[in-house]
């Protein structure tokens, strides 16, 4: 998506319907465009590098080690605005 990689770790059916787990890996300038689910909430744990992650109207710098939690029906996109390595 956008340049991004995403990397299945876990599916809705491997977990009975509990979750499912994606790393992505986002490249400098990259990032999804906004958008909303309205069937799940949304986590991210940040393994390395720096994210703006933008809810509602309010942005936020995440960074490594940085946990963000969207309940559905938040309107939010994210991207990397480094030059350095891809965030994940």
């Amino acid at each position: 998506m956008v340049g991004d990689t995403y990397t299945v770790k876990a599916t809705v059916e491997s977990t009975g319907g509990a979750f499912g787990l994606l790393e992505a890996s986002v490249p400098p300038g990259s990032g999804p465009p906004p958008h909303v689910h309205t069937r799940q909430d949304e986590a991210f744990y940040l393994l390395d590098g720096v994210l703006e992650v933008t809810a509602g109207e309010k942005t936020t710098v995440v960074r490594t080690g940085d946990f963000v939690y969207l309940p559905r029906g938040t309107a939010h996109w994210f991207r990397n605005p480094g030059v350095n390595p891809p965030a994940r």
